[in-house]
């Protein structure tokens, strides 16, 4: 028999937008709910039409005027408000707050830890201390973000790294890239079956602070308790910084006197099942602990990132564990690829922009794997696989006469062998490849710099392909002359043809 956090639960979720619309100037600006769930098969959010019948319904019994255009939604709590060192706080599993930047593919990088800035982390940015947490750029904190090498085609996942998170000099968020994250889960008495969950995803940070607001306005009152009482989620619009947008907040509909009896009475209720409370508990826990399946962050992309880049699927995933400090040669490499990443992404970058990443490449899971690869030349090989999808988008140029092969390859070992023709020569993601594997990312970006003017081979002609082959055998017979001594006419380590 399958454990009950092993079961399959259906997931609906309140949005505030109608599925389907894409960015601001498309959206309909209306205060209401609409009941949806991720699509499968379109990474998209749709409106869920069992939901919504439900809750017309449940909404029409209870004589709520327009049913079928809701601005208050009832909702049902699990759990309560938590008393720590820094005072009253609505727990994670209830309402979650961060910051995230997706692509079209998912979430790129995210916020673990974030707090209220120190004294003088606030006066080093500016900011007049106390900070109270009534804007983003009252919290620092740190995150992880995915990090890719982008010199090779397609692509390859270094790992996951840990860096600081700071709204005020993060050049993401600043330029909107990256977003407030607020994920707010209860369970739905509308459902039209027992044990579904609920959430409501936002970037709307005022709507973090109504929703928190309110829970501890209610929970002031009911000494903390919070699961199972009679709540709605009601959507107002507001005007938030220059734009009206949808706020959302949590309510009773009574007195204080009248949610006071009501939260005794709840309690006397649930003390005698303390067994499912926390049964429902643990559920909620390992629902905001699970990983987002991949269509689901596509959706979530797809609404609340609409101007976000494509990028491809990684070729391969790295683990998330700590790395010893890597030795010199090996952070030379890594800057190589943090500054190749950053020049693709934003063009040229600072020298204290370069450095920061550096640091957070330091600690990627990946980078002794990585530099293995490098490593051990001789026993490398090209994955053609890798590259067959490029490959064939291109079509082959016809065949030019043979060349003197003496004049262009080095005099020593080759690591290309000189072209005959158009037919022999590498293709860019081949070439990169091949020197990547060889000579590691901070060779192949000096060659590329020497002979092209930029760090990576991108759509080269003929004639700049030729030069790079020379220039790389060049290279590679001078670093075997002085590292190996072998002798001169050595047979190539890699074929490309």
């Amino acid at each position: 028999m399958l454990p009950l956090k092993a079961l399959p639960r259906r997931l609906y979720r309140l949005a505030v937008a109608q599925p389907g619309s894409v960015g601001r100037s498309d959206r309909r600006l209306e205060d209401r709910f609409w009941v949806t769930e991720p699509d499968p098969m379109t990474g998209r959010y749709k409106v869920s039409e069992e939901g919504t019948r439900a809750l017309t319904e449940y909404l029409r019994d209870l004589g709520v005027p327009n049913p079928e255009r809701p601005s208050a939604v009832p909702i049902r709590l699990v759990g309560g408000l938590v008393r720590g060192e820094a005072g009253v706080y609505v727990p994670e599993d209830i309402l979650y707050s961060g910051l995230a930047r997706y692509t079209q593919r998912g979430r790129r990088c995210h916020s673990l830890h974030l707090r209220l800035k120190a004294p003088e982390e606030a006066r080093a940015d500016n900011l007049q201390p106390p900070v109270d947490g009534s804007r983003m750029a009252d919290l620092i904190g740190e995150a992880e973000e995915t990090v890719w090498d982008e010199t090779v085609q397609p692509r390859r996942l270094l790992g996951r790294v840990r860096r600081p998170c700071n709204p005020l000099t993060c050049p993401h968020f600043q330029r909107g890239e990256c977003k407030p994250e607020v994920v707010f889960r209860f369970r739905a008495p509308w459902a039209p079956f027992v044990g579904p969950w609920v959430e409501f995803r936002s970037t709307s940070y005022a709507s973090y602070r109504g929703i928190t607001a309110t829970l501890l306005d209610i929970g002031s009152q009911t000494e903390g308790w919070l699961h199972d009482l009679d709540l709605w989620l009601h959507v107002t619009i507001q005007r938030t910084g220059r734009y009206y947008n949808p706020v959302v907040e949590v309510r009773y509909h009574g007195s204080s006197a009248q949610l006071a009896d009501h939260a005794s009475e709840v309690q006397r209720d649930w003390l005698t099942r303390w067994q499912e409370l926390l049964r429902l508990a643990e559920e909620q826990r390992a629902l905001r602990e699970r990983p987002l399946p991949p269509h689901e962050e596509r959706a979530i992309a797809a609404e609340f990132y609409p101007e976000a880049p494509a990028e491809q699927e990684p070729a391969e995933a790295a683990p998330v564990e700590a790395s010893p400090e890597p030795a010199g040669d090996q952070v030379a490499a890594l800057e190589a690829v943090a500054r190749v990443r950053y020049q693709l992404e934003r063009g040229p970058i600072s020298d204290g922009e370069w450095r920061l990443l550096t640091r957070s490449l330091r600690t990627s899971a990946d980078w002794q794997r990585f530099l293995a690869d490098l490593d051990s030349p001789a026993e490398a090989e090209v994955d053609t696989e890798d590259l067959a999808s490029a490959e064939e988008t291109e079509t082959a140029p016809p065949a030019r006469p043979a060349q003197d092969e003496a004049s262009q390859s080095p005099a020593g070992p080759v690591l290309i062998p000189p072209a005959t023709g158009l037919d022999d020569l590498p293709t860019p993601g081949k070439f990169a490849q091949i020197v990547l594997r060889a000579m590691g990312p901070a060779l192949l970006s000096e060659i590329c710099r020497e002979v092209l003017g930029r760090d990576r081979p991108g759509d080269c002609t003929p004639d700049e392909m030729e030069a790079l082959v020379a220039a790389t055998n060049r290279r590679w017979a001078k670093m075997a002359g002085s590292e190996s001594g072998e002798p001169a006419g050595q047979k190539p380590l890699m074929e490309v043809r």
